[in-house]
């Protein structure tokens, strides 16, 4: 934008903002259409921004035809004085991109916008690959230590199920000497 004209710049930026948001008034059209005659870079960008606009909004409501987004434009822009040759030129550029989305799978859109990168790029990253092995390497940590851990604590179960077992059979094999000597001196005194 021109530097010569900070206020005027601001005031179109101000205006463009309302009329993007349907908030704008009938004074506030007068006043930007006014802004947009005397300075063919304001015409430029309020064409740009009407268009990304109504491009935008298109292609968010999917369920909007083409024939409505174009009649819309045409209701927007005809507010503008002048506007006649400007919408004959969106027009055009809307209908050349209608005929090449027809042949696209994407039939009710205007235009097909296809994002600026492609959709599986961070696969190809070292970054996620990077990340990818550090969360294996902590995951196979992790389950490690568990399982580590675990077999601790059943060693040491183990261990104190085999010394009480030990203590009892040699308990038990000590009760039953005693027994076995005692019925064995019953019968050798009888």
């Amino acid at each position: 934008m021109n530097e010569e004209q900070p206020m005027g710049n601001k005031r179109f930026e101000e205006l463009l903002g309302l009329l993007l948001d349907d908030e704008i008034t009938s004074e506030g059209l007068d006043e930007l259409a006014q802004l947009v005659k005397d300075d063919a870079g304001l015409l430029e960008e309020l064409r740009r921004q009407l268009l990304t606009s109504d491009q935008l909004t298109q292609y968010e409501d999917e369920t909007r035809s083409a024939e409505v987004f174009r009649e819309g434009l045409k209701t927007r822009l005809a507010a503008t004085a002048g506007s006649n040759e400007f919408v004959e030129q969106v027009l055009e550029t809307v209908q050349r991109d209608n005929s090449i989305t027809e042949s696209t799978k994407d039939k009710g859109k205007i235009m097909n916008i296809s994002p600026i990168e492609p959709e599986a790029s961070w696969l190809g990253s070292g970054k996620f690959w990077a990340i990818a092995a550090s969360v294996v390497v902590l995951l196979g940590l992790g389950i490690g230590l568990y399982t580590n851990h675990q077999n601790k604590l059943y060693a040491n179960e183990k261990e104190r199920i085999e010394e009480q077992y030990t203590v009892e059979k040699n308990r038990i094999e000590e009760q039953y000497t005693v027994e076995k000597e005692r019925i064995e001196e019953q019968y050798t005194v009888e």
